[in-house]
C-alpha cells in the first residue's frame, strides 16, 4: 500500500473528527482493539459477523477480557439497545473500502453486515485493511463498479466522521443521528507491506 495514500487518509479522517490507529499487522490490530475497547469501558460489541471484520482471534480475545460479541443473528430486534447497555456497547464493523482524499469509509450492508451496528451505538469502530484504501472516489468507483452493479450489497454507507447536527440552536451536537465517536484501525496486511 502506498504510504502517501495512507497518510492522506489518516490526515483527512482525523480532520473529520475520527481517531485513527495504524496497525502494522493483524496481531497488532487485535491487541489494539482489545486495549481500546477496554479503555472505553465496552461490555458488548454489537457488530458484523467476525469473519467479515477479518481480525483472527478477536472474538476470543475480547471474551477473555469479559467483552461479549453479539453477532447479527443474536441481535434481538436489530435496531435498538436497552438504555442501560447503550453506554457500554460499541459497534464494530469492517470498512469495505475507504477514500483517502476525503477520509471517507465505505460500508456495504447485507447478510452479516447490519447497518445498525454502526448507526445505533454511540461508538463505532471500523477495521480497514490497507489494501482497501483508494486515493480518490473515482478510483474507488472504477474498481468497485462491477461489484456494486451485481448487487452484492443491499445498501451502502459513506462515513466521513462522527454524526453531528447543527439543527438545534445552530450548535454542533455530536451523536444525534449516529455515533458520536468513530475510531478506525488501519491494518497493514502481510501482502500490503
Amino acid at each position: 500500500m502506498n504510504q502517501e495514500t495512507v497518510a492522506r487518509f489518516v490526515a483527512r479522517a482525523t480532520a473529520q473528527g475520527m481517531s485513527v490507529y495504524q496497525a502494522q499487522n493483524p496481531v497488532a490490530a487485535r491487541l489494539h482493539l482489545v486495549t481500546w475497547l477496554r479503555q472505553v469501558s465496552a461490555r458488548t460489541v454489537w457488530g458484523w459477523a467476525p469473519s467479515v471484520v477479518g481480525v483472527d482471534g478477536l472474538v476470543e480475545a475480547l471474551e477473555a477480557t469479559g467483552i461479549r460479541w453479539l453477532v447479527p443473528d443474536a441481535i434481538a430486534g436489530g435496531a435498538s439497545l436497552p438504555p442501560e447497555e447503550a453506554a457500554h456497547t460499541v459497534g464494530l464493523t469492517a470498512a469495505d473500502a475507504a477514500i483517502a482524499d476525503t477520509g471517507t469509509l465505505v460500508l456495504l450492508h447485507g447478510p452479516d453486515r447490519p447497518a445498525a451496528a454502526h448507526v445505533v451505538p454511540r461508538v463505532h469502530v471500523a477495521v480497514l485493511h490497507a489494501a482497501h484504501l483508494f486515493p480518490t472516489a473515482d478510483a474507488w468507483q472504477r474498481a468497485w463498479h462491477e461489484r456494486l452493479a451485481r448487487g452484492d450489497a443491499v445498501a451502502c454507507s459513506l462515513i466521513s466522521g462522527p454524526a453531528t447536527t447543527r439543527a438545534v440552536e445552530m450548535a454542533r451536537v455530536a451523536g444525534v443521528s449516529g455515533p458520536e465517536v468513530v475510531h478506525v484501525v488501519v491494518v497493514e496486511d502481510a501482502e500490503d507491506a
